[in-house]
C-alpha cells in the first residue's frame, strides 16, 4: 500500500510544480512525479519495493507522452512502448521476465497497425502478424530476414544509457 506525501500541495493552485513522493508503509521509495495543478505533468517514476524500477515515463496534461517503460519485479525489462497525447501511437516491444524477446510492433491512434513480429520459446522468430485498424489481417510464419528488419526498426527504441537516465530523473525529482 502507499502513503502518498505532498499530494495536497500538488493539487494546490501554486504549489504543483514541486514534485510528488510517494512512499511504501516501510518508508521505502515508491513513486515520483511532477505535478502541474491536479494533473501530471512531466516525468514519473514508479520503483517496486526492493528499489528496482517498476515503471518510468513522462505525462503531458495527465496524459502519457513520449517512451515508457516497464520492467518485471526481476529487475528484466519487459515493456518499451511510445505514447502521443495519450494514446499508443509508434513503437512497442515486449520480453518475458526472463528476457527474452517476445513480439515489436506499432501502434496508431492505440490499435496495432502494420507488421508485428512474435517470438516463440527461447526467442526464436516466429509469425508476423499484418493488422489494420487492430485487427489481424494476415499471418505467416517468420524469417531470419524479418528479425533484421524489425531489429534495425527498433534498435534505439530503449535509450542505451537507460539507467543513467533512470538515476538523473530520481536526484532531479527526488527532494
Amino acid at each position: 500500500r502507499l502513503v502518498a506525501l505532498g499530494a495536497l500541495a500538488a493539487a494546490l493552485p501554486g504549489c504543483s510544480d514541486a514534485p510528488r513522493v510517494e512512499r511504501f508503509d516501510d518508508g521505502a521509495l515508491a513513486r515520483v512525479s511532477r505535478w502541474k495543478g491536479p494533473l501530471l505533468h512531466g516525468p514519473d517514476l514508479r520503483l517496486h519495493e526492493d528499489g528496482t524500477p517498476d515503471r518510468m515515463g513522462s505525462w503531458d496534461r495527465g496524459r502519457r507522452d513520449g517512451l515508457w517503460l516497464d520492467w518485471a519485479p526481476t529487475g528484466e525489462l519487459i515493456r518499451a512502448e511510445e505514447w502521443r497525447g495519450g494514446l499508443r501511437e509508434g513503437r512497442h516491444r515486449g520480453w518475458t521476465e526472463e528476457g527474452q524477446p517476445e513480439f515489436m510492433g506499432t501502434w496508431a491512434d492505440n490499435l496495432r497497425e502494420g507488421d508485428w513480429l512474435t517470438f516463440g520459446p527461447g526467442g526464436r522468430v516466429a509469425a508476423v502478424q499484418t493488422y489494420r485498424g487492430g485487427s489481424l489481417v494476415e499471418e505467416r510464419p517468420a524469417e531470419e530476414s524479418d528479425q533484421a528488419r524489425f531489429d534495425a526498426r527498433f534498435a534505439d527504441l530503449v535509450p542505451a544509457d537507460l539507467a543513467a537516465r533512470r538515476e538523473s530523473l530520481l536526484q532531479e525529482l527526488a527532494p
